[in-house]
């Protein structure tokens, strides 16, 4: 293995752990938003603001362009219509 081989290998690994460490927090992060949740639904609050911050969980209503249903009843006019985007993926394995 070479040196910058060997550099990447570390690296690798770093990133690796972190990546475990980032799993393991959003677990527990998840077990405290659904106690909080559950917190707030049995004081029949949706909303409570405190020193530390303020915590929410209310229904939010929303519209969204369904371009799957658009494409099927309007396939020429969604292909003079889209549009290509461009991005960098960045993936350790």
């Amino acid at each position: 293995m070479t040196k910058s081989e060997m550099a990447f290998d570390k690296k690798i690994k770093e990133y690796k752990e972190y990546q475990l460490l980032v799993k393991a927090t959003e677990r527990e992060m998840e077990k405290i938003k659904e106690q909080m949740i559950k917190m707030l639904e049995k004081a029949k609050l949706e909303e409570i603001e405190t020193d530390a911050g303020k915590c929410s969980y209310k229904l939010i209503i929303s519209e969204k362009f369904d371009s799957k249903a658009f494409k099927a009843k309007h396939a020429k006019m969604y292909e003079e219509f889209k549009k290509k985007n461009e991005s960098m993926r960045f993936l350790v394995q």
